[in-house]
């Protein structure tokens, strides 16, 4: 396991846009030294032992635009220390622990435009958080418990032009009467006058 001292040497590297540390058997103490890289714009820490605690050390990232949590032991309560972040444009949170409880966190990202919580532990109870999320255009709730009965929460959401659905509790009705929704409300901001 790297050392946090030797992952830390990498803080000076103040130019750094770009860091994928995937798969690396590192937790949250490894990424204190990311404070010092502020001009990164996207970061990868998918399969890693980081959890919601570790997120406090991206806070000044203030450049940062993409953000893949994939894997990790992020619930999504840590994002209450990310809302600084008004860059941060995708957020992959895939194969892990999300619950709704965390989607009221994640919802304060606002800028967001990408959100992948394929394989998360969100219900139909955690949607209505995502209303806020204006700018979404891409959402993928695959492999999650989501239901028909939570798809009304996503109606105001009509950016949404990639929706991934699939191995979840919803039906081909539900999916159809939400883009039905979608498509109508789409129609009515770009009629005339």
């Amino acid at each position: 396991m790297p050392s946090v001292e030797a992952i830390s040497s990498l803080a000076a590297l103040a130019q750094l846009t770009e860091l994928s540390l995937d798969g690396m058997p590192i937790g949250n103490d490894h990424l204190t030294f990311l404070e010092h890289t502020t001009r990164l714009k996207r970061l990868s820490v998918n399969g890693t032992n980081v959890t919601d605690a570790g997120l406090r050390h991206l806070r000044l990232l203030e450049q940062l635009t993409w953000l893949d949590l994939r894997r990790t032991n992020v619930t999504g309560i840590g994002f209450a220390d990310l809302r600084s972040l008004t860059q941060l444009r995708r957020v992959e949170l895939g194969g892990g622990p999300v619950t709704d409880r965390g989607l009221t966190y994640i919802a304060g990202l606002e800028g967001v435009e990408t959100l992948v919580l394929q394989g998360a532990r969100i219900t139909d109870l955690g949607l209505p958080h995502l209303k806020q999320l204006r700018k979404l255009g891409w959402l993928d709730i695959s492999g999650t418990a989501v239901s028909d009965a939570g798809l009304p929460a996503l109606e105001g959401l009509t950016n949404i032009a990639v929706f991934h659905h699939d191995r979840t509790n919803t039906t081909s009705t539900g999916i159809e009467r939400l883009e039905k929704v979608w498509q109508e409300r789409r129609r009515a901001t770009q009629a005339p006058d």
